[in-house]
């Protein structure tokens, strides 16, 4: 529905995505400020944030996004989620967001630039993942996959979350 790019200091509030694939895309963004939206009711992610840093994402509705789920035939949701982190998107205050019923309520992944050493093999010198996040308070139940999945990231602190009923796990840390 909405996407922005090489942004700093924005402020998306009060904005409504359904029925549709994707809420709103972060690229390369910083010190953006995104509450009190909803993004529910989509068949990709609610909220995603692709190599973008240092944002506030605050008192938003996310649930429902997920694709590719059928009770009792098929349930792995296929990497939809209600919020996105990927490929280095750190230090990020996500805080007191609905993401209920969502493929992953919230899935955090380093990227394959750093996870298949690309970015390694262009000379970065410690190039990192999505790190040194703070993910507190945030309703992640009922995913059909994880309530949480951290991976190939460090440092994340993941306080006070609900995350119950998940098919697979409340958290899953793989790596991080």
């Amino acid at each position: 529905a909405l996407s922005l790019t090489d942004c700093e200091e924005v402020v998306i509030t009060g904005c409504r995505a359904r029925r549709g694939q994707n809420g709103l895309l972060l690229t390369r963004c910083e010190r953006a400020q995104v509450y009190d939206n909803d993004f529910s009711f989509l068949s990709g992610w609610g909220l995603a944030l692709y190599r973008s840093s240092d944002n506030l994402i605050a008192r938003n509705r996310c649930d429902y996004c997920v694709r590719g789920y059928s009770e009792g035939v098929y349930w792995r949701g296929q990497d939809s989620a209600a919020i996105l982190l990927f490929e280095r998107s750190s230090d990020n205050v996500i805080a007191l967001n609905s993401a209920t019923h969502s493929g992953d309520g919230l899935f955090l992944f380093a990227g394959r630039d750093l996870v298949d050493g690309q970015a390694a093999a262009r000379g970065e010198q410690a190039p990192g993942g999505c790190d040194r996040n703070l993910i507190f308070q945030n309703d992640f139940s009922f995913a059909v996959a994880n309530g949480i999945e951290t991976t190939f990231s460090s440092e994340n602190r993941v306080l006070d979350n609900l995350a119950v009923g998940c098919r697979q796990h409340g958290l899953w840390g793989g790596y991080s």
